[in-house]
Protein backbone atom coordinates (compact mmCIF):
# COMPACT_ATOMS: atom_id res chain seq x y z
CA UNK A 1 0.00 0.00 0.00
CA UNK A 2 1.32 3.74 -0.99
CA UNK A 3 2.29 5.79 1.98
CA UNK A 4 -0.34 8.42 0.66
CA UNK A 5 -2.72 5.98 0.39
CA UNK A 6 -2.14 4.68 4.17
CA UNK A 7 -2.47 8.65 5.52
CA UNK A 8 -5.66 8.98 3.50
CA UNK A 9 -7.36 5.16 5.00
CA UNK A 10 -5.93 6.54 8.41
CA UNK A 11 -7.33 10.04 8.55
CA UNK A 12 -10.90 8.81 6.89
CA UNK A 13 -11.10 5.99 9.60
CA UNK A 14 -10.43 8.68 12.60
CA UNK A 15 -12.63 11.62 11.18
CA UNK A 16 -15.46 8.78 9.63
CA UNK A 17 -15.28 7.56 13.88
CA UNK A 18 -15.65 10.65 15.11
CA UNK A 19 -18.96 11.11 12.92
CA UNK A 20 -19.86 7.87 14.40
CA UNK A 21 -18.89 9.13 17.90
CA UNK A 22 -20.43 12.69 18.34
CA UNK A 23 -23.98 13.47 17.69
CA UNK A 24 -23.59 17.56 16.56
CA UNK A 25 -22.47 18.23 13.77
CA UNK A 26 -20.24 21.22 15.86
CA UNK A 27 -18.52 18.69 17.66
CA UNK A 28 -17.82 16.42 14.48
CA UNK A 29 -16.29 19.55 12.55
CA UNK A 30 -14.65 20.25 15.94
CA UNK A 31 -12.97 16.62 15.85
CA UNK A 32 -12.18 17.68 12.10
CA UNK A 33 -9.86 20.76 12.31
CA UNK A 34 -8.43 18.85 15.43
CA UNK A 35 -7.11 15.87 13.03
CA UNK A 36 -6.22 18.28 10.40
CA UNK A 37 -4.13 20.19 12.79
CA UNK A 38 -2.88 16.99 14.55
CA UNK A 39 -1.86 15.88 11.19
CA UNK A 40 -0.03 18.92 9.87
CA UNK A 41 1.53 19.38 13.44
CA UNK A 42 3.28 15.56 13.16
CA UNK A 43 4.71 16.74 9.79
CA UNK A 44 6.34 19.21 11.32
CA UNK A 45 7.50 17.66 14.30
CA UNK A 46 9.06 14.70 11.77
CA UNK A 47 11.36 17.63 9.83
CA UNK A 48 12.46 18.87 13.70
CA UNK A 49 13.46 15.03 14.50
CA UNK A 50 16.40 14.93 12.61
CA UNK A 51 15.94 11.43 12.63
CA UNK A 52 15.86 11.47 8.68
CA UNK A 53 12.15 12.11 8.35
CA UNK A 54 11.47 14.81 6.84
CA UNK A 55 7.94 16.75 6.32
CA UNK A 56 6.00 15.86 2.97
CA UNK A 57 3.34 18.20 1.69
CA UNK A 58 1.52 15.46 -0.05
CA UNK A 59 1.55 13.76 3.04
CA UNK A 60 -0.55 16.55 4.91
CA UNK A 61 -2.95 16.89 1.62
CA UNK A 62 -3.69 13.04 1.66
CA UNK A 63 -4.36 13.30 5.26
CA UNK A 64 -6.77 16.91 4.63
CA UNK A 65 -8.71 14.51 1.44
CA UNK A 66 -9.34 11.32 4.13
CA UNK A 67 -11.02 13.94 6.96
CA UNK A 68 -13.16 15.55 4.43
CA UNK A 69 -14.25 11.96 2.81
CA UNK A 70 -14.02 10.87 6.64
CA UNK A 71 -16.59 13.52 7.64
CA UNK A 72 -18.48 13.35 5.02
CA UNK A 73 -20.10 10.19 6.22
CA UNK A 74 -22.02 12.69 8.22
CA UNK A 75 -24.62 12.91 5.17
CA UNK A 76 -24.93 9.74 4.40
CA UNK A 77 -26.85 6.15 5.80
CA UNK A 78 -23.40 5.49 6.90
CA UNK A 79 -23.66 8.21 9.67
CA UNK A 80 -25.49 5.94 12.20
CA UNK A 81 -23.72 2.73 11.37
CA UNK A 82 -22.52 1.49 14.58
CA UNK A 83 -25.92 2.71 16.26
CA UNK A 84 -27.61 0.59 14.11
CA UNK A 85 -25.27 -2.56 14.43
CA UNK A 86 -25.27 -1.79 17.87
CA UNK A 87 -28.86 -2.34 17.85
CA UNK A 88 -29.38 -5.66 16.68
Amino acid sequence: MSDKLSHFLAYACLAAGAVQLLARRRAQFGAGVGLLLLGMLLECLQQLTGLGRTMDLRDALANTIGVTVGLATMVTPLRDLLSRLDSK
